[in-house]
């Protein structure tokens, strides 16, 4: 994780893998379901490769079974639970789809009887996902609705933003527009659009675009000065030119 965090991305790879084959060889399924979550997370999230992602996390669906199902191994998630749902999401990026909602579906019954609110959140999010790259947006609807239902959301920021996010693009492609005022803009005569557009220009579109500027060189300016880094990726890359972008253009 701290080689990740640090984008030290190939020996992060190596040492998550070398993690494995010492829990496979040593016979540990905790540290065996444990490194498996860690590489599919890499794989998923990082790399994005969905097909290794799927692949480690299939490992610990394999491995997990019994009393086992339950078991959380020292991670934040019940492994059972959360390995299934990341099945479902990686297979609905590859159009898997008969495959993975059953994935999702598993994620989902086991996530209900464990008693686990993160757990159950990540198996919401999963099928959610799986169904919103299916098109199958009613259900995508309710699956997300259920996370922001969970009193205990609101202490996991990470998954419950994402559903959020989800949950928005789901109700826009539901309703089959992401803005709707062209209803009030119709009723309107040509000359009086033209008003509209001309005093709109000039009172708000130029000076928002001028205040814009003006911070924006700010910032980028800050930016230069103190060296400053994201801390959102493993990459860390330096702002200074992505904030510059706004005042040049």
């Amino acid at each position: 994780v701290c080689l990740r965090i640090q984008g030290h991305l190939d020996e992060a790879l190596a040492s998550a893998q070398r993690a494995l084959d010492i829990a496979t060889a040593l016979g540990d399924v905790g540290l065996q379901a444990a490194a498996n979550s860690f590489l599919g997370e890499f794989y998923l999230w990082v790399l994005n490769d969905y097909r290794q992602a799927a692949e480690a996390y299939r490992r610990n669906v394999e491995l997990l079974h019994g009393a086992l199902l339950r078991e959380r191994f020292g991670t934040t998630n019940v492994q059972s639970v959360v390995s299934r749902a990341q099945v479902a999401r990686c297979l609905a990026e590859l159009g898997a789809f008969a495959e993975g909602r059953a994935y999702g579906e598993d994620a989902l019954r086991l996530a209900e009887t464990v008693d686990h609110p993160y757990s159950l959140i990540w198996a919401c999010s999963g099928l959610g996902h799986f169904f919103l790259r299916q098109g199958a947006l009613s259900q995508a609807i309710h699956a997300f609705e259920r996370v922001l239902d969970l009193p205990e959301a609101v202490n996991f920021p990470g998954p419950f933003r994402h559903c959020h996010v989800e949950l928005g693009a789901a109700y826009a492609l539901h309703k089959g527009a992401h803005i709707r005022t062209d209803f009030f803009w119709e009723n309107f005569t040509p000359r009086s659009k033209g008003l509209i557009d001309a005093i709109s220009y000039v009172v708000f579109f130029f000076p928002s675009f001028l205040v814009l500027a003006v911070i924006g060189w700010h910032e980028a300016d800050y930016a230069f000065r103190i060296h400053e880094t994201s801390d959102q990726t493993p990459w860390r890359p330096i702002l200074w030119p992505f904030k510059a972008v706004v005042p040049l253009t």
